[in-house]
């Protein structure tokens, strides 16, 4: 197991590319949920763009969701993202 400081920063390191997109739109409904922020401020607050080489941007911004999400409930990255994906 990683260490509690850095589950995070391994997981969007290495969430496939593929499903990427889906950890992000599950990180925007948390947010949506427990910090009640709309879409358009999660677009703006995370810097989304539509650039062509926008991975490294998704990891980025999937981070730093995941580590607001913590802040709000911090069993909801561990055990949803981090656990759902590697076991």
């Amino acid at each position: 197991m990683k260490s509690k400081e850095n589950y995070i920063k391994y997981f969007t390191d290495n969430v496939d590319e593929f499903e990427l997109p889906a950890y992000i739109c599950q990180a925007i409904f948390n947010l949506n949920k427990l910090a009640n922020m709309s879409e358009e401020e999660i677009y703006k607050k995370y810097k989304f763009t539509n650039n062509c080489d926008s991975e490294k941007i998704e990891r980025k911004a999937l981070y730093k969701m995941l580590v607001d999400i913590e802040k709000l409930d911090p069993s909801i990255p561990y055990n949803k993202y981090y656990l759902n994906y590697f076991e």
